[in-house]
């Protein structure tokens, strides 16, 4: 994980809502206050001026987080695999949520090129797409209106809460492929991204494994399931670039090369900079790696 700090205040796009919502209300006493709800159900529905809120909203959380994957460090912008799709059509998703880029610009997943092709480490975009997702669980935040006398969809809940929602990647595939927000279920996390100490939890090496510095660590490594063989092959190629050079001989043969003690501390120093408001994929696993390299504590 690595920390993201949320910006204080709702979004326009949450704001909005609220204000149309309630207005509504007022507006319409003769009618059901559930007609004009404030749950996450309703708002992912859209609402006057809003027609795809949800876009909007994974914009907001992909420019804070840097285009990374809230928990597992991958990039879920334009470096999520594109192509023509019949779960993913016109950068939306088959759960609604947006394919975005660095810039907060909606991808055309029809059109690929060939650079984009040969980068693309993840197989296909059925797999593998943008989720918004709630660090406390929606089933949890209505639980607690419940418990306290209150009413889902009549009264705000932390279902709407800016400050409760990331950017993840969803894996789809079975059960044993799944990893990340999907494998975490409803689970509660001991480790959250929104934590300033997050990253101290966590130490990686460099063939890409995780390990656990404490025991919350642990357990949200098995949790999410960060150790899974796929996600520790990813952060194992993202290391690589940083550690080595590929050097072509005479004779046309590749060879890789270590950098130098002196590059790899250069390395650290710019590997976690963000430029154009997008990250490095698995940086903060890099530079753990980097520093296990060198032998900094």
């Amino acid at each position: 994980m690595r920390y993201i700090e949320k910006a204080e205040g709702q979004p326009d796009c949450i704001r909005d809502f609220f204000s149309i919502q309630f207005s509504s209300r007022t507006e319409n006493p003769d009618i059901s206050p559930q007609v004009y709800a404030v749950d996450y159900g309703a708002f992912g529905s859209g609402f006057e001026g809003h027609e795809k809120p949800k876009e909007e909203l994974m914009k907001v959380l992909l420019k804070e987080q840097g285009g990374l994957c809230a928990y597992t460090g991958t990039g879920i912008d334009d470096r999520l695999p594109k192509g023509n799709s019949s779960e993913i059509q016109q950068g939306i998703s088959d759960s609604g949520d947006a394919v975005v880029d660095s810039s907060g610009e909606v991808v055309d997943t029809n059109e690929v090129d060939s650079a984009s092709k040969k980068q693309d480490r993840k197989p296909s975009p059925r797999c593998y797409k943008p989720h918004i997702e709630h660090l406390k669980p929606q089933s949890l935040c209505k639980g607690e209106l419940r418990d306290t006398g209150r009413e889902v969809g009549i009264d705000v809940g932390e279902d709407m809460d800016y400050h409760n929602m990331v950017g993840a990647l969803e894996v789809g595939g079975s059960e044993g492929e799944h990893f990340g927000a999907v494998a975490r279920k409803n689970a509660l996390l001991p480790v959250l991204p929104t934590q300033p100490d997050c990253e101290a939890h966590f130490s990686f090496d460099v063939d890409g494994n995780i390990k656990a510095n404490d025991e919350e660590g642990k357990r949200a490594i098995d949790i999410l399931r960060l150790d899974h063989k796929i996600l520790t092959g990813w952060r194992r190629g993202a290391i690589d670039g940083w550690m080595k050079d590929e050097i072509v001989n005479d004779d046309g043969s590749v060879e890789d090369i270590s950098f130098t003690n002196e590059e790899l501390r250069e390395h650290l120093t710019n590997v976690c900079v963000s430029e154009n408001d997008r990250f490095e994929e698995f940086c903060y696993a890099i530079a753990s790696a980097i520093k296990n390299e060198l032998g900094i504590v």
